[in-house]
Formats: C-alpha cells, sequence, structure tokens
C-alpha cells in the first residue's frame, strides 16, 4: 500500500445496523487469531535493545547555512580567513582617512568591506553614549518582586508597579518588566522571570504514588526489554476535519478569511499500532465514538498484520489506562492470543513514544477547503501516516528509552 506497507481500514459507526454489523465481525475475527508460540516471561539483567534500535546512529549533520563562496580579487582567489597584523591594522586605518573607499581597501588587503568598516571603528575613539543611570530598584525592591512573582504567577506590570508604590518605590512598568528579566535580579540573590506559556498539570501528576507507579513501569519494561521480544504500542488520536491552517496572508486592513461548505462530520478517530521494528503497522478509522467492540476489531486486525510480518513471535502490547484498554474481552482477546499487555503508568503519556507520533502525522495532514466527504478525507490521513518512516518512529522510540525512562 505504501512505503511503510502499513493496513488500514474504516468504520463507520454512526450508521443504525452499523452496531449489528459491526459485531458480527468481531465475531468472525475472534474466531480467526492465530495465538503465538510462547508466551514472554520478564528477564533479569542488562537490557540489550534490539538490532532495529541499535543501528540508528545520529549521522553526521550538514553544516548549517550556505556554503561559503570564495570571492576572487583580482583573479586571485580571497583566503578563506585573512587576521591582520597590528600594523596591518594601522595602515588599513590611514589609507581609509587618506581618502581610499572600503571596497578599494578590503581588495588590497583581502578582506571583506565590513570587516574593513569593522576595523576602522576598533580603532577610532568609542563616542560616549548615554549618561549616568541611577537605579531605583534596589535590593529591598527585587524581594518585594519576588515574592509577589512567587505568591501569583499571573501578576501584571501595572499591579507589581502599584505593590512597589505602596512601599513607596515610584518606577514605571516598563522599569519594572526590564528589571525582573535583568541579571541584577540574580546580583541581588533572587531568580529572573521572564513571560513563558502556562503549562497545566494535574496535582496527582507528580504525586508519590504516580512516581513510584511510573517507576514500576520503567522496571517491568526493561524487563520485558531484555527478552529481545517486539514492542508495540498502541494508542487512538481524534481529528477534527475544520483543523487546518491557522495563519493566512490578505490585504492589510482585511481580514483572512477562509470559504469552505458546510460539513456535517467533525471527528475522526485513528487507533494505531506502531514499533521501532515495523514503523506504523496498522491503522483503523473510526466515525463516531470507539467502544470496546471496535477496539477489538483492531486488535484482531493487529494480530493478523503481526503473524504476516513478525511470524508466530509473541509481542509485548504498550497501552494506557483508557477505559477501553481495560475491558475484560481486551485482556482476554490479547491474553488468548499469548501476547504480553503492559499498561503505562498514569499521567505518563511523554513515556509512550506513538503521543509524537501523532504530532507529526497532525502537522502533515492538510485538508483542502473543497473536501468535505469522508471518502474524500481518510486517503489524505492515510498518506500522511505513510509518510511516516520506520526509523522516524525508531528513533522516537530511542529517544524515549534513552533520555525519558531515566528521569522517571
Amino acid at each position: 500500500m505504501t512505503n511503510n506497507h502499513q493496513s488500514s481500514e474504516f468504520f463507520r459507526g454512526t450508521l443504525r445496523n452499523s452496531q449489528m454489523d459491526i459485531s458480527l465481525i468481531l465475531e468472525e475475527r475472534e474466531g480467526t487469531v492465530i495465538p503465538a508460540d510462547e508466551r514472554i516471561t520478564p528477564i533479569d539483567g542488562e537490557v540489550v535493545f534490539p538490532p532495529a534500535v541499535a543501528d540508528i546512529q545520529s549521522t553526521e549533520k550538514r553544516p548549517r547555512g550556505r556554503p561559503k563562496k570564495v570571492i576572487q580579487a583580482n583573479g586571485v582567489p580571497k583566503r578563506k580567513y585573512c587576521l591582520l597584523s597590528e600594523r596591518e591594522r594601522l595602515l588599513l586605518k590611514l589609507d581609509l582617512e587618506g581618502g581610499f573607499s572600503l571596497k578599494a581597501v578590503a581588495e588590497k588587503y583581502g578582506i571583506s568591506c565590513c570587516t574593513a568598516g569593522r576595523i576602522l571603528r576598533e580603532t577610532s575613539p568609542p563616542r560616549s553614549r548615554g549618561g549616568q543611570v541611577y537605579r531605583k530598584l534596589t535590593p529591598a525592591a527585587s524581594k518585594i518582586l519576588n515574592d509577589q512573582i512567587l505568591d501569583d504567577k499571573f501578576m501584571s506590570a501595572r499591579q507589581l508597579v502599584d505593590e512597589l508604590h505602596q512601599h513607596g518605590i515610584n518606577v514605571h512598568a516598563s522599569s519594572v518588566n526590564r528589571h525582573v528579566r535583568s541579571p541584577i535580579m540574580e546580583l541581588h540573590g533572587f531568580p529572573r522571570f521572564s513571560v513563558k506559556r502556562v503549562v497545566r498539570r494535574e496535582e496527582a501528576r507528580n504525586s508519590p504514588a504516580t512516581l513510584a507507579l511510573r517507576k514500576e513501569f520503567v522496571g517491568k519494561y526493561q524487563q520485558l526489554r531484555r527478552t529481545g521480544c517486539p514492542f508495540i504500542f498502541i494508542d487512538e488520536s481524534s481529528f477534527n476535519c475544520f483543523e487546518n491552517r491557522i495563519s493566512g496572508r490578505s490585504p492589510i486592513g482585511q481580514r483572512c478569511i477562509d470559504r469552505r461548505r458546510r460539513i456535517k462530520l467533525n471527528n475522526l478517530t485513528a487507533i494505531t499500532a506502531i514499533s521501532d521494528l515495523l514503523g506504523i503497522i496498522h491503522v483503523t478509522f473510526v466515525e463516531g465514538g470507539v467502544g470496546d467492540v471496535l477496539f477489538r476489531i483492531f486488535i484482531t486486525s493487529l494480530f493478523e498484520t503481526l503473524r504476516l510480518r513478525l511470524g508466530p513471535e509473541a509481542a509485548v502490547l504498550i497501552m494506557d489506562n483508557a477505559p477501553i484498554h481495560k475491558t475484560d474481552g481486551v485482556q482476554e482477546l490479547i491474553n488468548g492470543a499469548n501476547h504480553h499487555l503492559l499498561y503505562n503508568a498514569p499521567w505518563s503519556c511523554e513515556l509512550n513514544p506513538i503521543e509524537y507520533v501523532f504530532g507529526i502525522w497532525k502537522r502533515r495532514v492538510i485538508i483542502p477547503i473543497n473536501i468535505t466527504k469522508v471518502t474524500e478525507i481518510l486517503p489524505i490521513l492515510d498518506s500522511s501516516f505513510a509518510s511516516i518512516s520506520r526509523p522516524q518512529v525508531a528513533k522516537l522510540v530511542h529517544f524515549v528509552e534513552t533520555n525519558l525512562h531515566k528521569r522517571a
């Protein structure tokens, strides 16, 4: 189908008779599931990564920017770097003061016009700029600003100015903004502050119980990695068909309006399985809600694809703690096929590399405004998945294993 050799399918769960048809499909597929040869037993010891991960080395990067051109002066190639002596710098300055142009001097000494002008400025006495600076913000004022910002991170500059006015310090809001991000705060013994995008996290994300579960997951992950069996990462992501480019060009003074026909469909869900050995393995697109039956159909399709590409080898399936992942039917289906099921720690989506794959996928999806039908949108979504190569997926898995697992 693609260079990635991924398989995909589509189910529409919004029709009245679709639930009955989907249930019949599940019954038929569950009867054809072939179990793996043997179960996976975790192994204690040093981690040995599969060859597909070990062969991912950071290739030598090309230098940034365009390659420098060799400029010729009077038919003689100019040296790449030309370091002038003090005597040459003095003679260059005298030539410029004697009426020579920058271009003539640059050709004479084999340097650029920019370098010649900079040497002239360096050898000339500096001009005095500005005047005496009087700093009103003392260490006491820095302490007031530090305490107020730590107490309320959303305080505006005007509110900080009002607080300083109550202590008899009269400054402008621009002076406060410049002061809190300047090195003077560090000289006064306080950290520097800058305006950043707020990241909201639940209180339970880094609670002691969550940290313990995260370490437990990493420990089980390492034990299963030692077996050398393939790891399959599973998750689902919704795609809003109204998600298009958020910026465009328009004449100054006019709004940038993008007109399209009305579309009834809002969301499609892509249930996806990836692996560092195989890349994007299988994608099931669902219109409407994803329930236990549809997810088990996806699992049966995944087993069939793994059977064709890996043979009768058992694999480790890693999922998050979504309710549809923990149903009895899903667990019985996976355990009956002799595959190993491992749940990620709660509030730890960054430990699943498939989340980064979804980010790449959504950035590559561009739906033209004249496309509003599901049958026309699906090939675009599928081709965007196919454009993600196996080395890209393997690098993401390698990044999570070598960096984020150490922090857990």
